[in-house]
Parts: structure tokens; C-alpha cells; sequence
């Protein structure tokens, strides 16, 4: 399963982009709590694979926003597509 850049202008996996009117907030959602290893849709690099059972299946990301980033205050949104074959 992968998931994909969202769909803010100009997000991609690595550099994902949260949107509140015409302001624009990245961020980044990873596989690990040490924020080193990118969740995004590349089969084999940084995709998830697992068996289906027919159960619950929990995976858990991790967001980070990067430092510095000065965008005005308000409610930013994105929505992510999890891709599972």
C-alpha cells in the first residue's frame, strides 16, 4: 500500500502541501517516529506490504511540519490517497 502526494498545488510524497484559502502549509508524513524514512507510493522504497487476513489492519504514519515556515493563522487541509493492491 502507498500513499500518495495529497492534493495540494505542487505536493509531492517527499514535500506534501496543506492548503487554507491561498495560504499553503508542507509537511511530510513518514514510516518512523525518527522522522527518517518517507511513506510515499514508490513500490518497494517506501511502500508498506502486508497479507490481507480480512481483519483490521492498523498502519501508522508520522507527520512532521518543517521549521520555519510562517503561514498565516487558520485551518489548513489536505487529503491523502491510500493506494492498497
Amino acid at each position: 500500500m502507498g500513499l500518495n502526494a495529497g492534493t495540494g498545488s505542487g505536493a509531492t510524497t517527499t514535500t506534501r502541501v496543506m492548503t487554507g484559502g491561498t495560504a499553503k502549509l508542507d509537511y511530510q508524513i513518514f514510516r518512523n517516529a525518527s522522522h527518517t524514512t518517507n511513506r510515499g507510493d514508490t513500490i518497494g522504497t517506501d511502500t508498506k506490504g502486508a497479507t490481507g487476513t480480512g481483519a483490521i489492519q492498523i498502519l501508522t504514519v508520522y507527520g512532521q511540519i518543517p521549521a520555519a515556515q510562517l503561514p498565516p493563522v487558520g485551518s489548513y487541509a489536505d487529503t491523502i490517497t491510500v493506494t492498497v493492491i
